[in-house]
């Protein structure tokens, strides 16, 4: 019995002082590896005390060993933080840990409620704010469905708004930034840079559209007009543009490039435009039909571009014209009689 009870008060001695080394460590892991400073570098867009306080919304963080531990790994440190895409975490000392961040870019932002709404590549909303940054393009004619941060964006129409993320995601690796992607009323994608517009038609071969663009873009950047690639391909390395300054004297002219995007040729030719002229009433525009440009294309097919940069393959003129003859016009714009579009 007196051996018995011996052993259990051995027992009894080990257990509590076990309990006690883990007192100890507790104390010793929450009281000095406890996080007063948090030293940020690596950003540009987020402030560094919206990095810190986003870090220190999960109240565990506050524990040196636990934060590092919690951002050592990349899905944890994601999932915490979206709207960077990764999070290196090195403590200095027991009290002050050194966070760098590498934010996640956005490829382009849409505007809603008054608000910036900025998506990455993948088009995850990063940013819902009312600061514009410069060097993000603008995308339009798109109609979003709600919008939440962190949350992919959302449209009625799901592929077009996946040809656009696709096509902003483009542009940034090719390091072009244009002032607005925008989606037409007749579902072409048109890039303007500036006065430039670049009427990139549908996504077929966009790839290619977007590799030879930005070999072609410096020798057009500072002009005002259409850069014609709707029918651009890898087999069909043809890019028109056709100048519209703000006069009555319109350019048509002619770019070709090799097969690297190089533009080799540039040529003003008029002699395949048709040129009429019809007088309206006193005050009134007139239309004479060199306001547009007939081309061919790679394949031989005629088609027609109107001052607005409307293009059409229908090279038979619509009957927009009045009882005499004349094309009808309102004293402020007509309608082009190929594409039905209103000219002003």
């Amino acid at each position: 019995m007196k051996n018995s009870h011996k052993r259990r008060k051995r027992k009894g001695k080990v257990i509590w002082g076990f309990i006690g080394v883990l007192v100890l460590t507790a104390a010793i892991v929450f009281g000095l590896f406890r996080v007063n400073e948090i030293s940020v570098s690596g950003n540009s867009t987020f402030t560094s005390a919206q990095i810190q306080q986003a870090i220190l919304q999960d109240g565990l963080c506050q524990n040196t060993l636990y934060l590092m531990w919690k951002y050592s790994d990349k899905t944890r440190a994601e999932k915490a933080l979206p709207f960077l895409s990764s999070v290196e975490v090195k403590m200095e000392s027991p009290f002050k840990v050194q966070v760098h961040v590498y934010e996640k870019q956005a490829v382009g932002y849409v505007r809603t409620q008054g608000k910036y709404v900025y998506f990455d590549r993948t088009g995850l909303i990063i940013e819902n704010s009312q600061k514009l940054h410069e060097n993000v393009p603008e995308v339009t004619g798109l109609t979003l469905d709600k919008v939440t941060l962190y949350k992919n964006l959302t449209a009625t129409d799901p592929d077009k708004l996946d040809t656009v993320i696709r096509v902003a995601d483009l542009l940034n690796q090719e390091g072009l930034t244009p002032d607005e992607i925008r989606y037409s009323t007749k579902d072409e994608l048109i890039l303007i840079f500036g006065k430039l517009n670049v009427l990139m038609g549908d996504e077929s071969s966009i790839e290619d559209k977007i590799s030879v663009l930005s070999s072609i873009l410096p020798t057009v950047a500072d002009k005002s007009g259409n850069l014609n690639m709707e029918s651009y391909s890898s087999q069909s390395q043809s890019v028109t543009y056709r100048d519209t300054p703000e006069t009555e004297t319109e350019t048509a002219g002619e770019t070709e490039t090799d097969e690297n995007g190089n533009v080799i040729a540039g040529s003003s030719d008029n002699s395949d435009s048709e040129e009429t002229h019809t007088t309206q009433a006193s005050g009134a525009l007139t239309y004479q039909e060199s306001d547009g440009t007939f081309a061919e294309d790679a394949d031989g097919n005629r088609y027609y571009t109107d001052k607005n940069g409307n293009v059409t393959y229908n090279v038979d003129s619509y009957n927009y014209v009045d009882s005499n003859g004349d094309i009808i016009t309102d004293g402020y714009g007509y309608i082009d009689p190929y594409t039905g579009a209103y000219i002003q």
